[in-house]
């Protein structure tokens, strides 16, 4: 079975045999009917496109479109050309690698000249410098953890000291509470001794109590034992007293001590905490930051010596790689670029059209710029990307209408048929490129006119939202679509019920 591809190459004119080059290197390929389709079929976003009628969509494959386009011009294909051997793309490989080495060589020079302001200080006296600094640090680290070892300490003692003061004033008070109750005691019973000794002076019969109205008489007052018992409970009583007062002034006598202790102690921490913030801390705080700047310039001496390495090793890897390119030999091929002399012919078909089409008068200049990068027509000048909308529109149809009757008058191979979506229609637009609405529509009736005389051997299709003049619809096949099922032809491609 025949590739679709190949038959409609066949169609086209073409052997199968014509072949293309794909890169700068000359590889080849061979055609595809793909690879005319774009100049045979144009919708309306390519239509009004900046770039080249050369170029697809695709920029990886614009080498074989240009190569595309000289066959069409010219009738021939890429096939004498000499594919570049492999050594030239290794000589293009090195001198990508050679540029890359003086664009990092440069960069690391500017980084260098920017850096050697910085590389005051040897790097070798900066680390004894370092080493003498960090020694001072750990010093001042180690008296540091001494004294708030100490600090500790005395904060622990401090406490030990306050806790005991506690309890020593805690029993002070229940020992005067006891004293308290002592003494009461005391007082009691030498009133109840007091008051019998007394009661013992009345001798009267007729002695009564005030309370109960019962006679007194001294022998029946108080009896011998309780007397007795009374004069035994207060000497417990001020023994236990004396006891109870000796007591209290040696525990008085350790809470002083304890108070004492407590001053010295907190006299002393508060000494070894001044020492560890205004002395020791600030002095190591003030260390720190100098070894932190020291190790600061330290890194931009490392940072510049390693660039300078780093330059110096880029400057021995391009010196090999200028020896590597040296070994190879020039063997360049063809570049294969479009031939002018191919184009007259064409070019003036463009002109014609245009002039005929009544949008340039016959003084006017039409060239086209051969740059690979570009191969687009120019009038007077100006590049077609540099028109509005509307005349990028109509010059396109101009390139490639021209290429069909070029091809048809040479003999060259075309699929021989152009299909173009709304050429006319970007007239109106803000961006067409027409200041003058009348001439905009004197060249869309132009434009129909003289499609309309076109040989029946090319067959040119176009699909537009503008009508043609009434004048020419007689002249060519018009048809119109009307969108809506029962009117007339609904569609370009019929429906079920309309067949």
């Amino acid at each position: 079975m025949t590739p679709i591809s190949e038959f409609l190459l066949g169609l086209s004119g073409f052997n199968g045999e014509e072949v293309l080059k794909t890169n700068s290197d000359n590889k080849k390929r061979n055609l595809s009917f793909r690879d005319i389709v774009h100049l045979a079929i144009i919708d309306e976003e390519t239509i009004i496109k900046e770039t080249s009628p050369v170029f697809n969509t695709n920029n990886m494959n614009e080498a074989a479109e240009g190569a595309t386009f000289q066959l069409l011009v010219s009738g021939e294909d890429s096939s004498e050309l000499i594919e570049i051997p492999d050594t030239t793309k290794r000589r293009n490989n090195l001198r990508a690698q050679i540029q890359l080495m003086d664009d990092m060589a440069n960069d690391f020079a500017e980084r260098i000249a920017e850096k050697s302001e910085e590389e005051k200080v040897n790097d070798v006296s900066m680390e004894d410098e370092i080493a003498k600094i960090n020694d001072q640090y750990i010093e001042v680290q180690k008296n540091l953890e001494g004294k708030v070892q100490v600090r500790q300490q005395l904060w622990l003692e401090m406490e030990s000291y306050k806790n005991n003061l506690l309890s020593i004033k805690e029993l002070l008070i229940r020992f005067k509470l006891l004293k308290f109750q002592y003494e009461s005691d005391l007082k009691r019973l030498n009133f109840i001794d007091e008051g019998e000794y007394l009661l013992s002076q009345l001798s009267s019969e007729d002695c009564r109590c005030p309370v109960c109205n019962s006679r007194l008489g001294s022998s029946e007052a108080i009896s011998a034992n309780f007397r007795d018992s009374i004069t035994a409970e207060i000497r417990k009583i001020e023994l236990n007293l004396s006891e109870l007062n000796s007591t209290i002034l040696t525990d008085e006598n350790e809470k002083s001590e304890l108070e004492y202790s407590v001053a010295e102690v907190k006299k002393k921490y508060s000494e070894c905490e001044r020492e560890i913030t205004q002395n020791l801390e600030p002095f190591k705080t003030s260390i720190q930051s100098k070894l932190q700047d020291l190790v600061m310039k330290q890194d931009k001496v490392l940072n510049l010596n390693s660039l300078r390495k780093q330059s110096i090793s880029i400057s021995e890897k391009r010196a090999e790689l200028i020896a590597q390119l040296d070994q190879l030999k020039n063997k360049d091929g063809s570049k294969g670029v479009i031939n002018k002399e191919n184009l007259a012919s064409f070019v003036k078909l463009i002109q014609s059209f245009l002039v005929n089409w009544k949008y340039l008068s016959s003084n006017a200049v039409v060239d086209f710029d051969i740059n690979w990068r570009v191969l687009d027509i120019t009038i007077d000048g100006k590049p077609r990307s540099a028109n509005g909308k509307g005349v990028r529109g109509l010059l396109y149809s101009a390139f490639v209408l021209a290429l069909l009757k070029h091809c048809y008058d040479e003999g060259i191979a075309h699929p021989m048929m152009v299909m173009i979506d709304t050429p006319v229609k970007s007239f109106k637009e803000k961006d067409s490129g027409f200041e003058d609405p009348e001439k905009a529509e004197i060249v869309k009736n132009s434009f129909f006119e003289s499609l309309s005389f076109w040989s029946k051997d090319m067959q040119v299709i176009i699909f537009e939202n503008e009508e043609p003049p009434v004048s020419i619809k007689d002249k060519i096949n018009y048809q119109h679509f009307s969108g809506t099922e029962g009117i007339g032809r609904a569609t370009f491609i019929p429906s079920t019920k309309e067949k």
